[in-house]
Formats: structure tokens, C-alpha cells, sequence
């Protein structure tokens, strides 16, 4: 029996005809589609061409009928942000398929009752194979304490896993297979003095194929390089155009608040800044984790879930620039990663002389991490070790159970990681970009992308990521290494576009990146909120947080540091999610 069901948010052709489950009545082929095809006019041009008849105006009636004409070869053809699922009654052949960098989800879950179930969310599977959510996977667990999430396909679950971006599988008489259709490879084939044109062309191109919508529409801008690339490419393919700003009543931190509202002003954007207070935080974390189905320690869904609450009945999608770092070298790691790379040259004995040299300075700390990797483990796992907060051990460990602690300690919190850096590497590129290739693959799938859908998603509003649409990933990745780091300058070539765009002081702004108070959030309500799930027996019954050791781990984040405060709210949602589980989740038994 196959069964396919589907909630639409209606975004393109409104029409009921759009609605999903959508069947082709010449074939009997069935699509559900979760996401935006941005490419469908020109591909709805050519099946036209091949004598296919259409009955809507949308991308989904696309989807369906390059199903049914190239199969799964029409998935690497497809630009856009998909999950989808599809069955041709002619071959008895069933299509699971998501797009190249996962901006979308799916898990899949295997039961010899239900056989192969699949869904957007984690809550949604559960419903479908309940078999599957029984048993938690020691390794994603070990991985959520050093990262904040799990990194790859793991779930906390060991019966369900993620697709992995840019695969397609097919379920034929009884018989899985998954392909791998895209993965990204570097080719400088572009020229230095090309570049920056090239990247604008690109920006422009997906930004004016993203803003077609039969919805309003607005973007969300940080004041950084990427978002305000975005805005004033929008700016430009728009007649008006609404930006929206988050800012932290609680935080006496550095805000791009000005930033942004310069670029707004620049553009003739209508901007408006949404506030988020602690007090607001308690809740939202409450939503987030059901939302989510998993622990997950990235603090900035707060925010995202109380912008697309309060765009609510205003704007139904937005755009937003996520990717820009990954593709274009933004993270302070792959400067410390090009200079460990350079440092390795030197004999081992001279490392831990200059190690101690720096002291320690937090600026100096992945650097650190990774020289200390580099002289004590294989030079392979050096890339994980220097993206996680914590020295090589993580002190949230400690605030397991015992028997919790012995399965957990058992397994390997970088593996999945190194194991993806063998899988993307290439000859010949530095480890700058052999990192960024890693975060494009994995941590921007499995952290940014997923908080970005979550926070938003829950209240109805889609968001669209122009950098990486398929043009502008293509031409990223045929960059040459110094038009992306050059020097001390990260991010040069979108500095150089952002200098001509909207003026030398914009482009010159140093990256603070999206920083949010949970430290001040912890010494507020999430304190409290802390000390209940402590006492709470639908907490304590999975016998996985020892509770004395957990509330000395808040203690110590109450007395400030940004470390400590990010162990302490990683076990708050750890706590959050055990708390939520309807039954007791299993431990498997330690090796």
C-alpha cells in the first residue's frame, strides 16, 4: 500500500487546483511536494514542448510532469528548495528526493510493519512509525553536546534518519537504493578580475527568481553582507519592499540595528525592527522543541519564531541570507583553519611552546583547538575539533547519569564529521576551503537551515535563501580561494560588491554575526524554568540527567561566560525535550 498526505501553504497559484496530493490523471502518477521550484517557467516551457498539457499555473503540476517524463533524472534539474515524494503506479516505483544543500527536511524511518515512512517533521513520523522513536542514538546525543545539534543524517533517534541533501531514492518492488545526484566540487575556473561581476549576476538572477510570488513578500535583514546583498537586489526587482530587524531589549551587546536600518534607508526599504524580550523566551522554547522533534541548542530560532509571529498577516514569505558564509568564506575558523595548515609545517615539538604562548584568549581558542588536535589525533579529525565550543572534552558530559555517561563517552562526537571532510575533500585545495565545503554539506543543513525552516515554518511563513540558489552555488564554487579570503578580509568578493551596492561603510562593517543573549536569558526566566524541568519526573524517568551535577552547571553559567552559558542551555533543552517525549526513551546497552 503506498499513502501520501500533505498540509499546503499556498504561495504560488493559489488555486485549488494546486492542491497536494496532486495526481496526473494520464499516468496516475502522485506527487506531495514540500518547498518552491524557482526554475519551473523555463521547465515548464520545455515539457510543454514534449507535449505535456498543463491544468495549473504553479511549480507543483512542473514537479509532477518531470517526474513522469525524465524520472529521477528530472531531480538534478530541479532550482529550488524541495522535499519530495512521488509514485509511478506504471513502474510500481517510488521517488524520495530533497534538494541539493537540504534546505527543506525529510526523514525516513523503516519498520518491518510500516515499511519505509517519511515526513517533513520528526512529530509527524512519529505518528506513522511510533517503532522507530523507541531507542536514542548514543552518538547524535554525544554530537548535540558538543555542537548544539546533531551534525549529518542522525536523528535522536536510532530507528529514523534524515535524507541527505542532493540524494534520491528509489523504493522499486520492494527494493531502496539512494543516489547521490549533486555534491559540490571547487573549480577556480573563474578569473580574479571576473569575480565580482560575476557574483552580482548570479545574486541578481536568483534574487529576481525568488521574489515571484502571488503572496506579500519581505525580507529579513541582519545589516550584514549577505541579507543586504539580498535586500537591494530585492529592492531592485521590486516596487516596495519591507525589511525586518531583530534586536534584544535584553542585550547590552553589539547590534547591527543601525546597520540595517542604514541599508533599508539606502534602498527605500519600509523597515521595521521586531523586539524579543526574556520574558518571551520560556514559551517560545516550549513550541521549538516540539517543533523540532529533537534537543536543539541554537538560540537564534528564538528570534526567527517571534519575526515570523509578528509578520504574521503582513508577509507570507520572506528572503534572508543564509549561505553567504559557507560559500564565500565568512567564519573566523577558516581563517584559524588556513593558518593551523600552515602551522603544520612546522615540527610537532615547536607546536606546544606556541600553543601555550597564546594564553587564554578566547579570540586564540579554535586556533588552539586545532593545533592541540593536530599533535594528538589524526590530522583528518582536526576540522571538527575546531568547530565545536569546547576544549576536546565537553563538561556538559558530566551532567549525565552514569549509565548514560558510559554509552554516551562510548561513541565518537566527531566521527560523523571527519567522515563527511573524507567525502567532500578534494587534491590540491587548502583546508580552508576543504572546511568550507564540510559546513556547506553538513552544519548548514543540519544547524542553520533547520532552525531557519522550524522558526518559521510554525507560523506559516516561508523563507527563501537567494545564496544559494543553484547559480549563485555554481559560480561560489568556481571562485578562486582568494577572491573568498584574502589576507585577514573574509568574505572579499562580496565586500567588493557590497562597496559599489551600498557604499565602502557598509562593506567595512566587522562580522559580529547573529549573537544572542541566552546567558542573560539563563540568569532570567530560563533559570526557573531550569530548576522545574530538574524536579520534573516526566524529566528524571529516562534516568539520562543527573540532576545535582546539571544544577551546578547553571550555577556557573549564572556567573557569566559565553562557554558555560551554552553548556547550561544545551542541558535546558535536552531537559525540555525528555520532558515532552510521551513514553521513556531506551538507552541502548553500553559496549
Amino acid at each position: 500500500m503506498v499513502a501520501l498526505g500533505h498540509t499546503r501553504l499556498a504561495v504560488i497559484d493559489l488555486d485549488s487546483r494546486s492542491a497536494q496530493p496532486m495526481r496526473c490523471g494520464e499516468t496516475g502518477g502522485v506527487l506531495v511536494y514540500n518547498g518552491e521550484l524557482y526554475n519551473y517557467k523555463e521547465l515548464r516551457e520545455e515539457l510543454h514542448s514534449r507535449g505535456h498539457a498543463f491544468k495549473t499555473d504553479g511549480d507543483t503540476e512542473v514537479v509532477l510532469r518531470a517526474l513522469i517524463e525524465w524520472g529521477q533524472l528530472a531531480v538534478p534539474r530541479l532550482n529550488g528548495m524541495f522535499a519530495l515524494a512521488f509514485w509511478d503506479p506504471r513502474h510500481e516505483a517510488g521517488i524520495l528526493a530533497r534538494d541539493r544543500l537540504g534546505i527543506k527536511p525529510l526523514y525516513i524511518a523503516r519498520g518491518p510493519s510500516t515499511g519505509l515512512s517519511f515526513a517533513s517533521e520528526l512529530e509527524a513520523l512519529h505518528h506513522l512509525s511510533p517503532h522507530a522513536f523507541v531507542t536514542l542514538d548514543p552518538t547524535w546525543l554525544h554530537e548535540y553536546l558538543h555542537f548544539g545539534t546533531g551534525v549529518g543524517t542522525r536523528t535522536a533517534f536510532e530507528g529514523v534518519r534524515s535524507l541527505a541533501p542532493g540524494t534520491v531514492m528509489e523504493v522499486r518492488r520492494g527494493q531502496v537504493t539512494e543516489q547521490t545526484y549533486w555534491a559540490p566540487r571547487l573549480d577556480a575556473a573563474i578569473p580574479t578580475n571576473e569575480a565580482v561581476e560575476r557574483v552580482g549576476t548570479a545574486i541578481d538572477s536568483a534574487v529576481r527568481r525568488q521574489v515571484v510570488s502571488d503572496v506579500p513578500l519581505g525580507v529579513l535583514l541582519s545589516g550584514g553582507l549577505d541579507s543586504s546583498l539580498v535586500a537591494e537586489a530585492a529592492a531592485r526587482a521590486t516596487s516596495t519592499l519591507r525589511t525586518f530587524h531583530v534586536v534584544f531589549r535584553d542585550d547590552s551587546g553589539p547590534s547591527e540595528a543601525a546597520a540595517a536600518a542604514v541599508v533599508a534607508a539606502r534602498i527605500g526599504a519600509i523597515h521595521e525592527e521586531v523586539e524579543v524580550t526574556a520574558g518571551d523566551v520560556a514559551g517560545s522554547l516550549v513550541e521549538l522543541t516540539r517543533r523540532h522533534g529533537q534537543p536543539f541548542a541554537d538560540p537564534a530560532n528564538v528570534p526567527l519564531l517571534h519575526v515570523a509571529t509578528a509578520l504574521a498577516g503582513r508577509v507570507t514569505v520572506v528572503l534572508q541570507g543564509d549561505g553567504g558564509d559557507e560559500l564565500f568564506g565568512g567564519y573566523d575558523r577558516y581563517r584559524s583553519t588556513r593558518l593551523v595548515e600552515l602551522l603544520l609545517r612546522l615540527p610537532l615539538a615547536r607546536m606546544g611552546p606556541l600553543v601555550r604562548r597564546m594564553g587564554p584568549l578566547r579570540r586564540f581558542s579554535r586556533l588552539q583547538r586545532g593545533l592541540i588536535a593536530a599533535s594528538t589525533t589524526q590530522r583528518s579529525d582536526v576540522l571538527p575539533r575546531m568547530i565545536t565550543a569546547h576544549p576536546l572534552g565537553s563538561p556538559t558530559l558530566g551532567a549525565l547519569t552514569r549509565p548514560a555517561r558510559e554509552v554516551v563517552c562510548a561513541t565518537d562526537p566527531f566521527a560523523d564529521y571527519a567522515a563527511f571532510a573524507r567525502g567532500v575533500h578534494q587534491p590540491g585545495i587548502t583546508a580552508a576551503e576543504h572546511a568550507m565545503l564540510v559546513d556547506l554539506m553538513v552544519l548548514l543543513p543540519s544547524q542553520m537551515l533547520e532552525k531557519v525552516d522550524r522558526g518559521t515554518m510554525a507560523r506559516s511563513l516561508e523563507a527563501r535563501v537567494p545564496l544559494l540558489d543553484n547559480e549563485v552555488v555554481d559560480v561560489a564554487l568556481r571562485l578562486p580561494f582568494e577572491t573568498k579570503i584574502r589576507g585577514a578580509t573574509s568574505k572579499w568578493v562580496l565586500r567588493q560588491l557590497v562597496s559599489e551596492r551600498l557604499g565602502r561603510d557598509v562593506a567595512n562593517l566587522p562580522k559580529r554575526g547573529f549573537t544572542v543573549p541566552f546567558g542573560a536569558w539563563l540568569r532570567a526566566d530560563l533559570g526557573s524554568l531550569f530548576g522545574d524541568l530538574m524536579a520534573d519526573q516526566r524529566v528524571l524517568r529516562h534516568q539520562i540527567i543527573e540532576v545535582e551535577r546539571a544544577r551546578q552547571l547553571l550555577q556557573i553559567a549564572g556567573n557569566g561566560g559565553w562557554v558555560g552559558s551554552f553548556q547550561a542551555y544545551k542541558l535546558l533543552l535536552l531537559a525540555l525535550w525528555l520532558q515532552q517525549l510521551p513514553t521513556s526513551v531506551e538507552l541502548p546497552s553500553a559496549p
